[in-house]
């Protein structure tokens, strides 16, 4: 297969490949500002993140107060934020400039949005021998999925999940390419990503693994290449021991970023976070649920969640990708990148698993949005999959991208603008 990287072209055809990708994420979300009370400048109520930030600036680890409104987790009598802290880093210079009832955390989301657009397009432009089918595939993965819901929304839970999209994209572009020298990043913005969502750490294996294969391609053995680049292990260890450490002075353990100290879990013993017991009722009340019934005349579609191939388009895409793959394994054609495959195939598969245990999975929504995290992952396992030049399956793509871009930006009007009419 012909690989592209949009790096080797000039400055001008880069940048309108980009700003085309750029352009068609705000048109979206232009739909969402124009019909809603959102803006784009907007700065959120729900804003822990700049109120963290602001206490790190002074000096304190803890709020100092507690904000009702807010998931606050309570230790020895203090509150604390109890997400993972790499967004806070982000919001900072925001934070300093404008305080924290002016930070635009909206303006954050978004411009985070389009990186992992722009990111998107580049490991789509990779695989792809069509220019033109990677933007496509670029939208799908994009406004033309659940991710339509949070890219551009600010609120703490939103803001953190846009960062671990973008940085996870990020990491998978870099370990996926052959230029050796790209191979100094995958592992810091995967750090970044667990930062922002923890169990995006499923995708280590899959980052090494490619790791491997790019210095491989450049005569470097696995020994080899850690003799030669060492150092660029030092920025994800670095990472990594900030989260350990910010979590043993807040929580006297570098494993727990907060969420158990929550009171709803804390003054309820037998309400959990995470567990087993969860998985078969998410699974099948909430991950493959189907919308339905139709109930006069309108559809009716669950808020707390349903069917992530629905509302993800791409997932779907994948499926019959894999699907035609096996048939023609069958038939005895020869199945290149099978390491690979069953790498990312195992990592997306424990990922959704790990997120069917949560308790709420999402909670109130549209769609089923922690399926978002998964998104960069699977496309990259269709790109895996995809035999390239002459793939019949990708006529299929331009109505999937229509179907799922109308269908997430009447369902996140519904679910912003409480359109209870179908909504149930």
């Amino acid at each position: 297969m012909e690989r592209g990287d949009l790096r080797r072209e000039s400055l001008k055809v880069r940048w309108q490949w980009y700003g085309m990708a750029i352009l068609c994420v705000l048109a979206a979300y232009a739909v969402v500002w124009m019909f809603t009370e959102k803006t784009p400048f907007m700065h959120t109520p729900y804003c822990s993140y700049a109120l963290q930030a602001k206490r790190w600036l002074e000096g304190h680890l803890d709020l100092g107060e507690n904000y009702s409104w807010l998931e606050l987790a309570v230790y020895k009598g203090r509150y604390y934020v109890s997400f993972p802290p790499l967004p806070t880093l982000i919001v900072m210079p925001f934070v300093a400039l404008f305080g924290v009832d002016r930070t635009p955390e909206y303006f954050i989301t978004t411009v985070m949005s389009l990186v992992a657009a722009v990111h998107m397009l580049k490991l789509f432009d990779w695989y792809c021998e069509d220019r033109r089918m990677a933007m496509v595939w670029t939208l799908l993965s994009t406004i033309g999925s659940n991710f339509l819901l949070i890219g551009y929304n600010g609120d703490v839970w939103l803001l953190a999940q846009t960062a671990a999209f973008m940085f996870t994209a990020m990491a998978l572009y870099y370990a996926a390419t052959d230029v050796e020298a790209d191979g100094k990043w995958p592992l810091l913005w995967l750090a970044c990503a667990v930062g922002c969502r923890p169990l995006n750490f499923v995708y280590l294996p899959l980052v090494a693994w490619l790791l491997r294969e790019k210095f491989r391609k450049n005569g470097l053995t696995l020994w080899g290449a850690v003799k030669k680049h060492w150092a660029w292990l030092i920025a994800p260890a670095l990472v990594g021991g900030f989260y350990m450490v910010l979590n043993q002075l807040r929580f006297d353990s570098p494993f727990q970023f907060g969420h158990d100290y929550l009171p709803e879990f804390t003054e309820s013993p037998d309400h959990v976070q995470f567990s087993l017991k969860s998985i078969p009722w998410n699974f099948a009340d909430k991950l493959i649920r189907l919308p339905g019934p139709v109930e006069e005349g309108w559809m009716r579609v669950s808020k707390s969640g349903f069917a992530f191939f629905v509302v993800s388009p791409i997932f779907a895409a994948g499926f019959a990708y894999l699907v035609r793959r096996v048939v023609g394994r069958l038939r005895g054609e020869r199945i290149g990148n099978g390491v690979a495959l069953w790498i990312t195939g195992v990592c997306v598969s424990l990922h959704l698993l790990a997120l069917c245990a949560h308790g709420s999975m999402g909670g109130i929504q549209w769609g089923l949005r922690y399926t978002i995290d998964a998104i960069p992952a699977a496309a990259l396992g269709i790109m895996l999959l995809r035999r390239g030049k002459g793939e019949v399956l990708d006529a299929l793509l331009p109505p999937a991208l229509v179907f799922g871009l109308c269908f997430n930006i009447v369902g996140t009007l519904a679910i912003l603008n409480d359109w209870n009419i179908f909504l149930e």
